[in-house]
């Protein structure tokens, strides 16, 4: 077997330049690399130079595997030295103008030569590829027979494995895997002569069929031939007898339809006599109409005068209304106001009577001082005598006396007393300071603590009371806008349930409406399906009224099932449909469905048993000549009586059918739900009662909406004053709290200022008075003991003056000198007093002066704004009995109105009635038109067939009996009106027809006639006689024998046709299952091999694989199906498998498969990608022990545990330098 010794590369993809590497004598060889090195591009190479399609090197064109690259002037460093430039550029050179852009040569050994051989491919600048063999260019197919022979298959490309590859081969289908074998087996050579050849038999298989086909359709027609000529006779009598029954059928049908002529002409007549009294009726009826629509416009005005009135009137009373609200509030305001003035007054008069009692006590003080001064004075000038007087000598003895009396101890008594004198008068001094005090807090206490606490006390109580007055009139205010707005949401509230029912009025007239243009469309539908009926008996009529509802339960079910079948037409056959078609388009009569019973196709439903079911075809009663088109528009529909039974139908009993719930709601067979029909929407027909109402109730609604707005919006505009109101209300009530707090703070300071001083009275002023009191009486013991002890001192010093005289020294003394001065002090005291209090009198009778002009001052404004409250009294009054005026005149109007209103109902209604009745007539009138018409479109179509019966007879031949004129006067080219005069003027003869026929003009004789011309016809058919037969006889017996001949001779070609098919049949079949027998012998082993634990020495270890044919007698057209059960594991399908048990499954089947035929070397790139480290050393172990023994291994890989067990290694690198791809090699035969 042959090896590969090296490569040669020139600018192909990244190697740039030429690139040559050996292999060696290495059997296994591992190229490795960094990614993107180019080690995939090396693996291109290969292919490229042994005919591998460029679609499968990662290319679109040839050229895109030549090098690409610039070079610039910094990279003229790292070009190829111009020398070997040069010998790359001579090699290149091609006979021909194009030259080499790339190529790449494999150095090739076979088996029994010792010189390798070259095979080159080259591209083109052209882009074309040029294949040589040592130097030699030869063409493709002579490339690849010298690869074939050393078992290098292009096509099947036995000798290497893509990147990739390796799962393309176990996720491949079972065709693409017998598709592989074939091309390794070789079998595949024969696929285009088995192609031909079975086609080639087919088509002369074909071919004797047809002729034997024809063979025997000749000898069915000498069959024929002969039995025309027994059918003449026959034929001849038949014919006679038809004549006869066209003769009675055509009198049958012109003297019936002469009868119906006669009636519809006599139907004319008297509907244009019933038409002119109608329109007699309309006129006079129109002229009590426009009566009643003048007097409606007059009544109307009255209303509209008087509304207008109500407006005005209502505007005048809102005004007044705004004019009483200041009015009032004046009045309120004046009111507080007089209240306040008179707790003032109340206030003055008390400050005037506490002044006067001031002032009286003050009175009473001045007497009380005077009186005493008075008295003290009389005292003093009483005692002033000459009782105490003494001479000059008793002057001088009473010195010396004294001055012993000093001396005795005197000096030192007056110099005691004088002491507690002085002691004392500090004392009274204190007591009179502290007396004032007392008199200073007692005076601001009653003078003005107490007054100022009465006035803040007053004015808080004023406060409180506008508070409590400015609270009432809030919460009064509060609760009527809150009632306002209540009222306004209630009539809010109700305007929206107003205006929700007048919607659905509106909606009910629009559906009336529509109902009414729906009902007409049903009526003419209906005029249209009776006239079709009189025209054309195979019309059955409308299916709603061919079908009805077994039970009324199932009324809403059954519509919804019809659904657009509900107004279908049911006729006999197409031919009636057609006719009808045509008929309406003509009379231009709108449209309609047309159901066929002669082609419709139907399926019977399966019938189930189902509680609370029913088949919609069960559901319904209908003539039983009717079934195909129940079937037809019911299908396989099921009634359900709710929908949760026809959801478990649907979904968990997998029913598929139409299902429809007693409600109408539907599940589609597609799954698709519906909702239900409303039982309000059940009927469908015009009700004018019900129309009258609900117009009457529409004018009532929406009279209450404009009511309850006008209510609404006088509301909201008194809210909207409220508002105003409770906001100036909120403004004061917060301004008289802040002032009530405030003078709340006053009077708590005044009552603790006299809280304070009378506290200062009680427990200071008072028990240091006392503590005085107390003093001055000790002073007063001490002095009288000294003054007693001084007396009688004064005794025994002067007891010899004192015996000369009538009074003691001590008395003398007494009324002399201290005394004197003593006494006229304290007058001065009684006269200060006297003063102090004068002073107080001015000053209150002054202040009792203002107070009582602040008093009367109030009173006249008392009086001012009481004749001003007279004044706004008397306005409220007069707004009043303005506003009581106008509401009586409010009331009196809208009394009017209602009875103008009455008035005009009733007017409405009556000439409502007569537009009605005129309608109505004009309805009756437009029907009756109608019928007129219709009717003499029947007249126009019984004239147009009595016409085309006349022609049928003229052209058929059949000799009427006529009383006048002839058939033959009749133009048989034309119809129009000349032709019909002509037809009218013809008169037959019914005396032939016989009596019975003249009685009963019903579809049943027409389908006895028909029937029986049908069967004569039919008879007529079958015996229609050919003249030709014995001439046509000979002709036919010529060509059966021709036939015959040709018959065997496509026998011979087909039985030779079949011979060679089965004979390239036979060798294909040997071919592919010689190698699949091969691939199947050895696939078990290789996986066994592949999969085996190498640490496992039993026998039967690893897994096993099995290839299966899904057709044994042709294998090549079948799949090939491909098992392996990796070791321990059960059995899966091979897209269940992991992807590394995938690429050893599928690398054993690429083994096994090509060592059939073997190719000298096997190339693989990077199979191990998805394999882990065990399996990729087993790969490695097997690679590597059959590489020795017959095939060569050139692996891409970069994983160590498969290079390291290789022979050698190429390496691969980028050299950035030259932007080019670069290969080392290592022989490791020298390493252990």
């Amino acid at each position: 077997m042959g090896r590969l010794n090296g490569l040669e590369l020139y600018n192909f993809k990244s190697y740039k330049g030429t690139v040559k590497f050996g292999l060696g004598t290495s059997d296994f060889t591992s190229i490795i690399g960094p990614n993107g090195s180019g080690k995939s591009n090396m693996m291109d190479a290969i292919s490229f130079v042994l005919g591998v399609r460029s679609s499968h090197l990662r290319s679109n064109a040839l050229k895109d595997l030549i090098y690409r690259d610039r070079i610039s002037s910094l990279d003229k460093e790292n070009q190829i030295p111009e020398n070997e430039q040069k010998e790359v550029d001579n090699n290149i050179e091609n006979d021909n103008s194009e030259t080499i852009k790339a190529y790449v040569k494999a150095f090739y050994t076979k088996n029994s030569e010792n010189t390798p051989t070259v095979f080159e491919r080259d591209i083109r600048s052209n882009g074309d590829s040029v294949y040589k063999i040592d130097g030699k260019q030869v063409n493709f197919k002579n490339y690849s027979k010298v690869l074939e022979n050393e078992n290098i298959l292009i096509k099947a490309r036995n000798f290497l494995v893509f990147q990739g590859d390796v799962e393309n081969i176990a996720s491949q289908s079972s065709q693409q895997l017998t598709r592989l074998l074939e091309e390794i087996s070789g079998s595949i050579e024969y696929k285009n002569e088995y192609d031909e050849l079975n086609v080639q038999h087919r088509n002369a298989l074909k071919d004797l069929t047809d002729s034997n086909f024809k063979k025997r359709r000749l000898q069915t027609e000498l069959n024929q031939y002969r039995e025309d000529v027994s059918k003449d006779q026959q034929y001849v009598k038949s014919f006679d007898e038809s004549k006869k029954i066209w003769i009675e059928y055509s009198l049958w049908q012109l003297y019936h339809l002469e009868a119906k002529r006669d009636e519809l002409k006599d139907r004319v007549n008297s509907g244009k006599e019933e038409i002119k009294n109608l329109k007699k009726t309309i006129t006079s009826e129109e002229k009590i109409f426009k009566k009643g629509k003048a007097a409606l416009a007059k009544i109307e005005l009255k209303i509209t005068n008087k509304e207008d009135f109500l407006r005005t009137s209502n505007t005048t009373i809102e005004k007044k209304n705004a004019q009483l609200l200041p009015i009032r509030s004046n009045k309120e305001s004046l009111n507080k106001k007089i209240h306040i003035l008179q707790r003032r007054i109340e206030s003055y008069e008390r400050d005037i009577n506490r002044q006067k009692e001031y002032i009286e006590s003050f009175n009473h003080q001045l007497r009380v001082v005077s009186n005493t001064k008075n008295s003290f004075e009389q005292e003093i000038k009483n005692s002033s005598n000459e009782k105490y007087q003494l001479s000059e000598e008793q002057l001088k003895e009473y010195a010396e006396l004294k001055d012993r009396y000093l001396a005795t101890g005197g000096l030192k008594l007056e110099e005691n007393i004088q002491l507690k004198n002085n002691e004392k008068l500090e004392i009274n001094d204190e007591v009179q300071k502290i007396n004032e005090q007392m008199a200073i807090s007692e005076d601001r206490i009653h003078a003005y603590l107490e007054p100022e606490e009465e006035k803040v006390t007053s004015k808080i109580t004023d406060l409180v009371q506008s508070l409590n007055d400015k609270n009432e009139a809030h919460s009064k205010y509060s609760s009527e806008l809150k009632s306002l707005q209540t009222s306004i949401q209630s009539l809010n509230n109700k305007e929206v349930e107003i205006s929700y029912r007048l919607r659905d009025v509106l909606v009910k007239i629009d559906d009336l409406s529509a109902s009414q243009r729906e009902s007409r469309k049903e009526k003419n539908l209906r005029e249209n399906v009776n006239t079709l009926k009189r025209l054309f008996p195979g019309v059955k009529g409308l299916v709603y009224d061919l079908c009805k509802p077994k039970r009324d339960k199932y009324s809403t079910a059954v519509s919804t099932v019809l659904g657009k079948n509900f107004d279908s037409v049911v006729v006999d056959s197409v031919i009636t449909a057609q006719q009808c078609i045509s008929y309406l388009k003509e009379q231009r009569s709108g449209y309609a469905s047309f159901i066929p019973l002669d082609t419709v196709d139907v399926f019977p439903p399966r019938r189930l048993q189902l509680d609370n079911c029913v088949l919609t075809i069960d559901a319904i009663d209908y003539a039983n000549e009717l079934e195909k088109a129940m079937q037809y528009v019911c299908s396989n529909s099921i009634i359900c009586d709710n929908m949760g039974i026809a959801k478990d139908l649907k979904w968990n009993r997998k029913i598929n059918a139409k299902l429809v719930t007693l409600d109408g709601s539907l599940i589609h067979k597609s799954g698709l739900m519906t909702g239900g029909v409303s039982q309000n929407n059940s009927g469908n027909r015009w009700d004018k009662e019900e129309y009258k109402s609900l117009i009457s109730l529409k004018d009532k609604l929406a009279g209450d909406v404009s009511k309850l707005n006008d209510e609404v919006r006088i509301k909201a505009t008194r809210s909207r004053e409220l508002e105003t109101i409770l906001s100036v209300l909120n403004n004061e009530i917060s301004t008289l709290r802040s002032q009530i707090n405030h003078s709340k703070r006053n009077l708590n300071e005044l009552e603790i200022q006299i809280n304070y001083h009378r506290e200062l009275i009680e427990n200071e002023y008072r028990s240091t008075i006392a503590v005085l009191q107390s003093k001055l009486e000790s002073c007063d013991e001490e002095i009288k003991a000294y003054e007693n002890e001084k007396e009688e001192l004064q005794n025994r010093s002067y007891e010899q003056l004192t015996s000369k005289l009538n009074f003691s020294i001590h008395e003398y003394e007494k009324n002399t000198g201290e005394t004197l001065r003593q006494q006229s002090k304290e007058l001065q005291q009684l006269e200060k007093q006297k003063m102090d209090i004068l002073n107080k009198i001015a000053f209150e009778k002054e202040r009792l002066l203002s107070t009582e002009d602040r008093r009367d001052h109030s009173k006249s404004e008392v009086k001012r704004i009481e004749g001003k409250l007279a004044e706004l009294d008397s306005e409220e009054h007069e707004l009043l009995s303005i506003i009581e005026e106008k509401k009586t005149e409010e009331q009196n109007c809208k009394n009017e109105i209602g009875l103008l209103n009455e008035e005009y109902q009733n007017s409405e209604k009556h000439t409502k009635s007569i537009e009605d009745r005129i309608n109505e007539y004009i309805s009756i009138t437009s029907s009756k038109k109608r019928e007129s018409a219709i009717y003499k479109e029947d007249i126009e179509q019984i004239d147009q067939e009595r016409v085309d019966i006349l022609k049928n007879c003229q052209m058929s031949n059949i000799e009427l009996p006529l009383l006048t004129s002839s058939l033959d006067e009749l133009p048989v080219d034309r119809v129009d009106e000349d032709v019909l005069n002509i037809a009218r003027d013809i008169k037959i003869n019914y005396s032939l027809l016989p009596a019975k026929f003249k009685e009963n003009g019903s579809s049943k004789i027409r389908e006895e006639f028909e029937g029986k011309i049908a069967e004569i016809d039919e008879i007529l058919s079958t015996l229609q006689p050919n003249f030709h037969a014995s001439e046509r006889l000979g002709e036919v017996q010529g060509k059966f024998g021709e036939i015959d001949s040709a018959v065997k001779k496509l026998r011979a070609k087909e039985n030779s046709l079949a011979t060679r098919f089965e004979t390239v049949k036979r060798q294909r079949r040997e071919l592919f299952i010689k190698a699949f027998e091969h691939a199947q012998e050895h696939i078990d082993v290789i996986y066994k091999e592949l999969t085996k634990d190498p640490h496992y020495n039993v026998a039967l270890g690893g897994g096993s694989a099995s290839l299966t044919l899904e057709d044994e007698d042709e294998p090549y057209l079948a799949g090939i199906r491909y098992h392996a059960t990796p070791p321990l594991k059960r059995f899966k399908e091979m897209q269940y498998l992991s992807g590394g048990e995938k690429t050893v499954a599928a690398l054993a089947l690429l083994f096994a498969i090509n060592s059939y035929q073997q190719s000298p070397f096997f190339i693989l790139d990077e199979i191990d990608a998805a394999l882990d480290i065990s399996n990729v050393e087993k790969i490695a172990r097997y690679i590597k022990k059959y590489s020795k023994i017959n095939s060569q291994f050139i692996v891409i890989s970069l994983k160590n545990t498969m290079f390291e067990k290789s022979d050698a290694l190429i390496g691969v690198f980028r050299q950035q330098n030259l932007n080019s791809s670069r290969v080392l090699t290592l022989d490791l035969s020298g390493y252990s």
